[in-house]
């Protein structure tokens, strides 16, 4: 459910604001399902408890959508690791390349990780 800055569930006319466009379409669309002028839409839009709430609604999205790609993920590896062996050069030469790539990520994530992980306890050591 959606709140406002001190936690409580925002108004039902801003809850309709973030639905609206949360549902997509233009802003000239989407204004005209709330039934405001364009102008009346990005003002409403500018209020910091409309934008917390579409910021919040985007991290579930992007969280769920990382629990979707996370559970396919063995599926890919075993994708890939069929192709390493198909018998047609090219395939299996796309295949090592993405392993490696993807490899190369996951060290280059691990370390991002590290280095924020050391920076914030710097930060709370001060």
């Amino acid at each position: 459910m959606a709140r406002d800055d001190v936690g409580n569930a925002l108004s039902p006319k801003w809850a309709r604001v973030v639905e609206t466009v949360l549902a997509g379409g233009t802003q000239e669309a989407q204004a005209a399902r709330l039934g405001v002028s364009r102008r009346t839409l990005t003002r409403y839009l500018a209020r910091p408890e409309v934008q917390r709430e579409l910021a919040a609604q985007a991290r579930a999205a992007m969280t769920e959508a990382a629990r979707g790609v996370q559970m396919a993920s063995g599926e890919a590896e075993a994708t890939l690791r069929r192709l390493l062996t198909c018998g047609v050069p090219t395939v299996e030469l796309g295949a090592a390349r993405a392993i490696l790539e993807f490899g190369l990520k996951i060290v280059e994530l691990e370390r991002i990780t590290a280095l924020e992980a050391a920076v914030r306890e710097l930060q709370e050591a001060r």
